[in-house]
Order: structure tokens, then sequence, then C-alpha cells
């Protein structure tokens, strides 16, 4: 009585915990977040005298490679991909299981490395490999269970079929429950929207060429696949999996393809209201809701839909936590950071990830570690843009000269967002100049887009034009409609969000009706709600 314990002690207390105890973030098997109310123990405990600390079991971890095309054309590495990553999903379902997501296991496509070193890469304890041809009407799938630290096969089978979406489903199903009944404790929970495939093999095949495609990444790679989904989802109005990706092309269209924008809502409203109805008791189908949500900037919503998906979810699969991360990140919430730590783990090679993590940190003051990530990122493949603008600014933290990570990460970006950028190196270490350069361009019609702008203000506040910076981000959150809030926390703009009229920003994106619906204050270093 008497005492005052704050949000974020209460967090790390909670986080300190669970390290204690082994449970590491997403497990939820000692400690369990009830929304709303806090933590609860949920382990049974039993009175007598032990023998002395007993850490419980390690999690068991698995990591699906990508399937080899055995067609005698060499031309089905999209079909065996799609058969590899939908074993991962069903895989996913599993209680007590924590599978590597897809985009860091099929980085050892065609690698020879050893079970054991890429094992050690992913941090997983098994492998599951295989291989798959297609020719005319059979289809026949290997898979092989490899214990990754002794390189010796667990389980293997072969299954040879007539080639119709019935058969595939169903070998997908057998290879997952005969991986989890290899390995002790786990057993095959419920598969995700299974209840909502489709029976139409072109449809089948149209979705796992627009699958393939989408993961190419980019403005072209997220168009093509959104014709091909529609295509497949014209063929098969039922198909809430094409459905259900159809709407994240549509969220990555809005990130990669701005000027397709308002095709990409349109696709995305009515792809989220069909998988929602398709399958309403699927967690990824309430994930998709709640993109739909953050692009309106209904925070409450977005609430809502993601407090449903991990209600359903069987466990915390990798895109849910990368959901409920984006989430925190979007309410400036400290919490963003356990669950972004989760996705890292179930996706420990990708450049993207590592990257939304390693902003979350910079944003909660936590520099240290996010340069131990911006570390071991830098051999990830992938677009390091975000990841080396981001020293860039925490040596602008610091106090420190910033030259030469500057030329740095005009050298390893490959979208180049802001051209004006390589003309304001040259004169970095002038101010004057450097300012005239980027408010020469905040209102040229080739900086028309919200990430343009942003980028902008991020210099522009560096070289304290607050007024002008807080221009920028207006025209990219009122003008634009952009997205991702989030980038209004970072420390380069702490000078900004005590502008005037900042407080009129946050209520056009939603956050002050979202503050004070949940009687919470605003972020730190904003004019109070009030104003």
């Amino acid at each position: 009585k008497g005492s005052v314990v704050e949000e974020n002690t209460l967090s790390r207390t909670v986080s300190a915990l669970r390290q204690i105890l082994g449970e590491r973030a997403g497990d939820n098997r000692y400690i369990e977040t009830v929304s709303g109310l806090g933590y609860r123990f949920i382990q049974s405990v039993t009175r007598g005298v032990s023998p002395g600390p007993q850490g419980p079991g390690r999690e068991t971890s698995i990591a699906v490679l990508p399937f080899e095309d055995l067609s005698r054309a060499q031309d089905q590495a999209y079909f065996a991909d799609g058969i590899a990553e939908d074993v991962l999903n069903r895989l996913a379902a599993v209680k007590g299981l924590r599978v590597i997501a897809k985009s860091s296991s099929f980085r050892f496509r065609g690698n020879d490395e050893s079970a054991q070193t890429i094992g050690r890469s992913l941090g997983v304890d098994y492998l599951l490999v295989g291989a798959v041809r297609k020719e005319g009407e059979r289809l026949r799938v290997t898979a092989q269970l490899i214990e990754a630290a002794t390189d010796s096969q667990r389980w293997s089978e072969r299954f040879d079929r007539q080639l119709d979406v019935e058969h595939i489903f169903a070998i997908q199903d057998d290879i997952a429950r005969a991986v989890a009944g290899a390995l002790p404790t786990l057993g095959v929970g419920e598969t995700q929207l299974a209840e909502s495939t489709t029976r139409d093999l072109e449809a089948y095949d149209l979705y796992l060429r627009a699958r393939a495609i989408g993961y190419q990444g980019g403005a072209q790679a997220a168009v093509r696949s959104a014709q091909l989904l529609r295509e497949c989802v014209t063929r098969d109005p039922s198909f809430a999996a094409a459905w259900l990706v159809l709407a994240g092309q549509g969220r990555g269209r809005l990130i990669f393809a701005p000027q397709h924008s308002a095709q990409a809502v349109s696709d995305m409203e009515e792809a989220v209201a069909r998988v929602v109805a398709l399958a309403p008791s699927s967690w990824a189908a309430h994930l998709a809701q709640s993109w739909l949500d953050h692009q309106r900037h209904d925070w409450l919503a977005m609430e809502r839909s993601i407090e449903r998906a991990v209600a359903l979810a069987p466990g915390m699969p990798f895109e849910l936590a990368a959901g409920v991360g984006t989430f925190y990140t979007q309410i400036n919430d400290p919490r963003a950071i356990e669950h972004l730590r989760t996705a890292v783990r179930s996706d420990p090679l990708s450049m993207l990830v590592s990257g939304i993590y390693q902003i979350e940190l910079h944003v909660a003051g936590r520099e240290d570690e996010a340069e131990k990530e911006y570390r071991r990122s830098l051999d990830l493949p992938g677009d390091r843009e975000m990841a080396e603008h981001l020293r860039v600014h925490r040596l602008w933290a610091r106090g420190e000269p910033f030259r030469e990570q500057f030329r740095r990460y005009l050298d390893h970006t490959q979208t180049f967002p802001a051209p004006v950028l390589e003309d304001v190196y040259g004169v970095c270490d002038e101010a004057d100049a450097a300012l005239a350069l980027l408010r020469g361009v905040v209102n040229d019609p080739e900086y028309g887009t919200a990430p343009q702008q942003m980028v902008l203000a991020w210099w522009l506040a560096h070289y304290g034009d607050d007024e002008a910076a807080f221009g920028a981000m207006w025209r990219a959150y009122v003008d634009f409609h952009y997205f991702l809030v989030s980038w209004l926390w970072w420390p380069v703009f702490a000078r900004v969000r005590e502008h005037e009229r900042f407080p009129e920003l946050l209520a056009r994106v939603g956050l002050l009706d979202y503050w004070r619906a949940k009687n919470r204050a605003p972020a730190s270093g904003t004019p109070p709600i009030s104003a």
C-alpha cells in the first residue's frame, strides 16, 4: 500500500522471472499474460523437499529446409517450396514445438553444409528435408527428419500418390503427424485454414506461384504476386489461404509500391473480409484483420484483433509474435521488445526482422543491445538500408562523427528512398548547406511518398530545422496517410515532438483517442493530451 509501480517496471520484473525460470519469450510455460489483468503463474505446484535447483525442460525446435525439385525439367521449384512451406505451417500448429520461419530456413537452398552447421546457424534440434517429383498425373514426395547435433536420421518416408489437391494436403498432414510423433512429448495441433483449402489444382498452382514470386520482395514482385492471387481466388472464391496471402501482399504493396496504394487497400479490405468469413477460428485470419486496422489507424480495433489471434493461436507463432510486436511499436509500448526478440529467434537470418528489432531497441534507448544486434546482422543477406541508416542515428544520439557511417549507408541501400542524401553527404559537416539541399526537395513531386518524406524529416530534425521536419512528418501522416506511426518515436524527433501542433498530428493518426480510451498518458516527450 502506498507504492507506485510503473508498467514498464512490471514488464522488466516479469521478464527477469521468465529468464530465471528458463522460459523464453512466447513460450508461456510458466507465466501467462492475461490481457487487461496482468500475469499468472500457470504451472502446478506441489509441496515437498527439492534436492536442489532444477531447470525446466528446453523446448524442441525444428527447421524445414526447402524441398528439392526432382522433376525432369527442373521447373517445379515453386511447387516443391509450396509443399515444404505448407508442411512448415502445419508443424507450427504443434504445441510445444518452435518452428523456424521460412525466410531463415530456406536460406540453405542448395547448401552442402552439414546438419550440425545448419542446426547451429538456426538454433534448432531437428531438420526436415525432402524432395518432390511431379510428373504427369503422379506426385512423389520423400521426407526425412534429421537430428542436427548427430546428423542422424530419426524418421523417413516416401509418399507416392495421384496428383490432386486432396492427396497433396493429405501428404502434408501425414508428414506433420509423423514428424510430431517422432519427437518426444509433442502432439499435432489443429491445422490453420484446413477447413478452407481448395480442391482446384490450378487454383492451388497459382497460389504456390504467387507465394514464390511474393517472397522475392520489392514492388514488381508484390504487384505480380497479387495478380496471380487474384486469378486464384477468381477460380476458387472459397480458398481462404489464398485470400490471406492476398491480404499480406496488399500490405507489402503499401510498403514497397506506394504508387499502387489505392488498389492495395482495396484488395486488403476485400481479402480480409473474405478470410475472416471463411476461417473465423483461425488466428491468422484475425492477424490479417489487424493489418487492415493498422492501415486505418484504428488502434483499439487492432488491439482487439491481435488479442483474438493470440487467444486462438497454439503458442506464439513467428508471424503472430511479429504482429504483436508491431502493434506495441505503434503505440510506443516497451513490451514490443520482448515479442520482437521472439520473432528474431524464430527468424534469425531475416534482415528485415533484425532491422525492426534494432529500431525498437534504439527507440527504447537500449543502444548497446541495438549495436550488438547490428553486429550480428552484418552477415545477413538482404537490403541493409534501415540497419545502416539506424546506425547513423545512434551516432547522432551520442554526438559522434557520422560521415563514415553515412557513406556506408548510401553504399548499402538498394532502394535510394531520398536521392538528395548523396548531395547532402558532400556537405554533411555544414548544417546550413545540408539544410538548403533538404529544404529544396521537400515539396518536389519526386519525393511525393510518405516514406520519402519521413526520411527527409529525420535529416531535417538532425540539422535542427524542427519546423521543416514537422512539415514533412505532417505530409507523411496526414496528406499521404502513412500507417507506420512507430517512426514518430525515433529519438531524433525528440524536439519535434514538442511542436505545438504535434498533439493534433497524434489526433489525426488516432493515438489520442486510443490513449484516452485506455486511460493512459501520452508517450514520453509529447505535450499532454489536454493540449
